[in-house]
């Protein structure tokens, strides 16, 4: 799977293939295929797999306490986090987040939903609670992430110096644009 992974992050989604991955991994073409029936399997098995890793890793990481604000910042810094224990993994389901294979993956796949589950539970309570402005509670839980994902990758690609911004700036600043007016006005 770290193999797929890798690929893809290196050189991008067209450039992977059943016999490019099995050179890699030191096994044969026909090993490969009794894994995968095709590339996209092999792909979306990557992917279900690496947002796993991702998404245990945010539980184990979001605080399970506090505000929703709190929770939300929570989980934007355990995405962050997750990024420098394992890079390639998050660019890779980064890289498949952002491309038309995850408009298939999310159409046909009712496990994508069930991962954004408690996620989506912390923007609900946000909105409810009046902390984040109304909005779709999947709407704000992929801004989140996408705010975080755009500052690692630019500063995977050195378009931002992490000493010049850091990720800190980027949660309060996101914070700050999604408040209700109502919880600033009384807090």
């Amino acid at each position: 799977m770290d193999a797929v992974a890798k690929i893809i992050t290196n050189d991008g989604y067209g450039s992977v293939s059943m016999s490019q991955v099995a050179k890699l991994t030191g096994l044969s073409v026909a090993t490969a295929y009794n894994y995968f029936t095709n590339k996209q399997d092999m792909i979306i098995t990557t992917y279900h797999e690496a947002c796993e890793r991702l998404n245990q890793y945010i539980i184990d990481h979001v605080s399970k306490n506090g505000a929703p604000d709190v929770k939300l910042a929570s989980y934007m810094h355990a995405i962050y986090d997750f990024s420098k224990i394992q890079p390639t993994t998050f660019l890779f389901t980064n890289s498949i987040f952002n491309s038309p294979i995850n408009r298939e993956i999310s159409q046909s796949d009712q496990w994508i939903d069930s991962i954004m589950q408690p996620w989506i539970k912390i923007a609900r309570d946000g909105i409810q609670q009046d902390y984040f402005r109304q909005m779709d509670p999947l709407t704000l839980i992929y801004l989140a992430y996408s705010n975080v994902s755009c500052f690692i990758v630019d500063t995977f690609n050195h378009n931002i110096s992490p000493d010049s911004t850091s990720i800190d700036e980027i949660i309060i600043l996101f914070l700050n644009g999604i408040r209700n007016p109502k919880y600033i006005n009384n807090h």
